[in-house]
Formats: structure tokens, C-alpha cells, sequence
């Protein structure tokens, strides 16, 4: 009985080696590669929500389930911002209402559900267009003026933004680049246009080229004719009328001068009556 026994118990312990022994032989990366592959077969058939909070905004955004353990894209916001206010970042929260921002474009997941809040911050005056203008004109064979460009980025109301330095864009005609804005002739008489673009932005800046403008010479102004001087001119000498008085009325010889006349004709008689008595009666 006793030898039955023994050989029971040596066939048990037999078995038993041989096992240990079948098991040592095979690879322990097949066992271990067999664990991890029924572990990632139950993570990617668990499903995790993932929720989305406006945290002050307004609107709606839909859930999304995804596999737990899986690298998670950050959608866009779709939230409406509040008042003067704009869309910084998500965000989670942790177990005591800590926020935590998201500064990355995804995230890894776990397996618990999760929700993401919106972040915001204070409005900035977003560029959204520009304008580009050239005062005056260009005169065909010459280059342009940088000081009569004016190149201004504008917000979604209009409002200036900045106003760009001519230097600091570039130039564009005909689907080709200005490399040398400042030294390119235009050769072309007529309107054209040059695309300006700035960053993101570009505007249409019509440029006018005209011909030179022809300038004549003012005729000589005619010298004034002088009047014909006469060879021996005559200064006619003015008539001075004299003043009437008692005894002159304007009419005639006053009183003085008809006095003279009689007493010389009674001196001439008188002398020429004496010549002729001392020739006559003397002899």
C-alpha cells in the first residue's frame, strides 16, 4: 500500500516538473505581447465624452465620444464671445475648481469623461483689410514717389489700425513681384494696377502714367509804341488874361495908356519941329 502510494505521489511530482518545464521554454515576450494586446483591446473599446462649458459665452457645442487613452485634437470655438471680449484657450478644472489652460493643439485623454471651458480674455482690434492709394501721378520713363503712397490696415469697422511705412510691403504687377519698387520705370502711358500686400493682407493701388506735359514758351510781351516828338516843337505860350478895373473894362486901353500916346506924338511934333526950323529958316 504503502509502495502504491509512492509511486502516485512521484508521478504527481513528475507532471508537475514536466509542466514547469514546458513552461520555461516558451517566450515570455509572447506572453506578456498577448496581456498588452487583450489591455489595448479593452481601452479602445471604452468610449470617454468629452463636454464643452461657454463658461460666461453663449451658444452650443455638441459632445463628442472618443476612445479613452487616445491623443484628442482641440476643436475650434464656436461659442459666441461676451461683450468685448474674444476666444483665448480651453481649459479643464481640477478637483478643487483649479483651471487648468490648454496651450498645445491636443491633448491625451485618460479614461474618465471630460469636460473643456472656454477661455477668454479681453477683445484686441483684429486687422482685417487694408487700403493702398498713390496721389498725383507719374510721368511715363520716370519711377515712383514713395511719399505719395499711402498703404492703411483697417478693422472689420473700418477703423485704422496702423498706417504702413511704404518700405515695408511688397509690390506686385501683372503676377509678377517689384524687386526694386523704387527704381522701376514705368514705361506704360495709363492706368495701372499694382497689388500691395502686407502680411495676410493686400489691397489694389491704381497708379496714373501720363505723358510729359509740353511746355511752351511765353511770347515776348510788345513794348509800347511813343508818340512822334515834332522836330522844332512850339511851346505855345498861355494868355493871361488881365483883370478888369476901373480904368480898364476889358474893352480897350485904360486911361494911362492913352495919356502916353498923346503926350509922345506931342514930343515927337515937337522935335521934329524944331529940326525943321533950324534947316529951313536958319539958311
Amino acid at each position: 500500500m504503502k509502495k502504491a502510494k509512492s509511486l502516485i505521489l512521484s508521478s504527481v511530482l513528475v507532471c508537475l516538473l514536466a509542466v514547469a518545464m514546458i513552461l520555461t521554454m516558451v517566450p515570455t515576450n509572447i506572453v506578456s505581447s498577448g496581456m498588452n494586446l487583450k489591455i489595448a483591446e479593452a481601452e479602445e473599446l471604452q468610449q470617454i465624452t468629452i463636454s464643452f462649458d461657454a463658461n460666461g459665452g453663449s451658444g452650443n457645442m455638441d459632445t463628442v465620444n472618443t476612445n479613452a487613452y487616445s491623443e484628442y485634437t482641440l476643436p475650434e470655438c464656436s461659442f459666441t464671445a461676451p461683450e468685448n471680449q474674444q476666444f483665448k484657450c480651453w481649459a479643464t478644472k481640477g478637483p478643487k475648481g483649479d483651471i487648468n489652460e490648454i496651450n498645445q493643439d491636443s491633448i491625451s485623454l485618460s479614461y474618465q469623461d471630460m469636460t473643456l471651458f472656454a477661455i477668454w480674455e479681453e477683445a484686441q482690434s483684429v486687422a482685417t483689410n487694408m487700403t493702398a492709394s498713390y496721389s498725383g501721378y507719374i510721368i511715363v520713363g520716370s519711377t515712383i514717389n514713395p511719399s505719395q503712397i499711402s498703404i492703411k490696415v483697417l478693422d472689420k469697422n473700418g477703423d485704422v489700425l496702423e498706417t504702413v511705412n511704404a518700405g515695408a510691403v511688397t509690390y506686385w504687377y501683372a503676377g509678377n513681384q517689384i524687386n526694386d519698387p523704387i527704381n522701376y520705370v514705368f514705361n506704360a502711358v495709363g492706368s495701372l494696377d499694382i497689388t500691395v500686400k502686407y502680411e495676410s493682407l493686400e489691397a489694389i493701388m491704381t497708379v496714373n502714367v501720363v505723358e510729359a506735359p509740353v511746355v511752351e514758351e511765353p511770347e515776348p510781351t510788345p513794348t509800347p509804341e511813343q508818340p512822334e516828338q515834332p522836330e522844332n516843337p512850339s511851346v505855345d505860350q498861355p494868355v493871361v488874361e488881365q483883370p478888369a478895373t476901373e480904368d480898364n473894362d476889358g474893352n480897350g486901353l485904360n486911361v494911362g495908356a492913352i495919356l502916353g500916346i498923346v503926350f509922345g506924338s506931342l514930343a515927337v511934333l515937337g522935335l521934329g519941329g524944331s529940326l525943321l526950323w533950324i534947316f529951313v529958316f536958319k539958311k
